[in-house]
């Protein structure tokens, strides 16, 4: 199981490093993958599995910028997104002082989870993305100003 995350900017949903977008992995996932299982070697190798519906379901959670007024887009290559999903922030280094409460910076093991009592304090000296979390539970990337050019 994976969970992505995605960053929206001019239109598009970034991952933090910028190395993938969800309109791109979203049509890997129903023209690559989920056809895969009716191809002829997997309905030899799993008979049992001919003719089952393909469904496919995506987890992540979804960052917007709170200091851009861009839109929010309600789907991605014409399937609605879940907008329950659109539960983080992200902001360019130079906004982050426009941040309002301490934040504290994640390993990438407490992503999904959230910070821990001995999180350490974020302090503005990284170089590349950082996944953080607020004092009042918000969470945070902050990527650097070129982003998501590299």
């Amino acid at each position: 199981m994976a969970v992505k995350f995605y960053l929206l900017h001019q239109g598009c949903w970034y991952g933090p490093n910028a190395e993938d977008r969800l309109d791109i992995k979203l049509d890997h996932m129903l023209n690559h993958q989920l056809p895969l299982s009716q191809h002829p070697l997997f309905i030899e190798q799993h008979p049992l599995w001919a003719g089952a519906s393909q469904h496919l379901l995506m987890q992540g959670r979804l960052y917007t910028n709170p200091f851009s007024d861009e839109p929010i887009p309600t789907d991605c290559l014409g399937y609605p997104l879940n907008t329950s999903q659109i539960q983080g922030y992200w902001c360019f280094q130079r906004e982050q002082h426009l941040i309002d409460e301490p934040l504290y910076q994640l390993e990438k093991s407490d992503w999904l989870t959230g910070r821990k009592a001995d999180s350490e304090p974020y302090t503005e000296h990284a170089d590349g993305f950082v996944h953080c979390q607020s004092e009042s539970g918000k969470f945070w990337f902050i990527v650097p100003n070129q982003w998501p050019q590299r």
